[in-house]
């Protein structure tokens, strides 16, 4: 499990097996997301940066084992996909949009010379990255050492049944961090706040 802003990068090589197959896998993904009430957007690809790019691009196609097939599909993703990965200045994208560069394959297909002498070796290095052909180590994601939420009230609570649903409704976030951190729980402290 990677932490990525906007979204998550999980590699799921290893365990597709124990799914069924990636579309099992993908299946059950959106149905977890969709009982939690969260919009997904999925893209497999044998690269992290690849997947990444497939999920946030509007491509018809997102999903791919294969090292051929990954190539092609990033070949079409739309350039403004990078927008998130890379801080390129305005003008950069207006060089773009000059040299008629609309997807990955066009900008791939420039010289390397000078694609890094105008862009930086940044866009280089992203795009070695999304194809795979530079490594792309990412740190593991480490659930925080202590668990603490917080929940505000929508009005007064004048009962403890209103005041155990609310810490009802939390105890599934702890329960989560206990099971990523292969631990239990004996004591749990809580606060109450009053308004004034």
């Amino acid at each position: 499990l990677y932490p990525q802003e906007g979204g998550v990068l999980i590699e799921v090589q290893a365990c597709l097996r124990l799914f069924g197959g990636l579309r099992r896998l993908l299946r059950r993904t959106r149905a977890l997301a969709d009982a939690a009430g969260v919009e997904v957007r999925l893209g497999c690809a044998p690269t992290a940066l690849g997947a990444w790019l497939l999920a946030s691009a509007p491509v018809a196609r997102r999903r791919c084992l294969r090292e051929p097939s990954h190539t092609r599909l990033l070949d079409r993703v739309p350039l403004l996909a990078l927008a998130g990965l890379l801080s390129l200045r305005p003008t950069q994208w207006t060089l773009f949009e000059s040299l008629g560069l609309r997807t990955l394959g066009a900008l791939r297909a420039l010289p390397r010379e000078g694609l890094q002498r105008r862009f930086g070796p940044a866009l280089a290095s992203t795009l070695d990255r999304a194809y795979g052909l530079a490594p792309d180590p990412r740190p593991c994601f480490e659930p925080p050492e202590r668990f603490e939420l917080k929940r505000e009230l929508l009005h007064r609570a004048d009962s403890a049944e209103l005041l155990s649903a609310a810490v009802a409704a939390l105890l599934p976030a702890l329960t989560g961090w206990l099971r990523l951190r292969w631990q239990a729980a004996s004591v749990l402290r809580l606060h109450l706040g009053h308004d004034s």
